[in-house]
């Protein structure tokens, strides 16, 4: 029986993928995606769903986007996150289909499939 640490190897574990994006729309802006970790997700569940069940998408995209983009690897503020929660009502006064587009690409790295989008997105 081999003797190691497995709680320190899970914890050690880089497992946050992170993805480049280049937004045309906003001046050719270069971002990275960063997978959501376990509290971000929770967040983004718990703050985007209404009483009902029902995702509230006025909240779901825009939180999406606060917690995933991050300045890539060429800036100064490399891995920083780039919105904080107080811009959430001003990225909700961006295009809907660029919000969408990161939103669905943070899904889609955070391992929430299909069920899970639909689930969120009401479907």
């Amino acid at each position: 029986m081999e003797d190691f640490d497995l709680r320190s190897q899970i914890l050690d574990s880089k497992d946050i993928s992170e993805v480049e994006m280049v937004i045309p729309e906003w001046n050719n802006a270069k971002i990275v995606v960063r997978e959501l970790n376990g509290a971000d997700r929770a967040d983004v569940m718990n703050q985007s769903l209404k009483k009902d069940g029902l995702p509230d998408l006025t909240k779901l995209y825009p939180l999406m986007v606060i917690k995933s983009v991050r300045y890539p690897a060429d800036h100064k503020k490399h891995g920083e996150r780039v919105f904080s929660v107080a811009d959430r009502d001003s990225l909700g006064q961006k295009s809907g289909a660029i919000l969408e587009r990161i939103g669905g690409e943070a899904m889609r790295i955070s391992g929430m499939g299909k069920k899970e989008r639909d689930e969120i997105q009401g479907n």
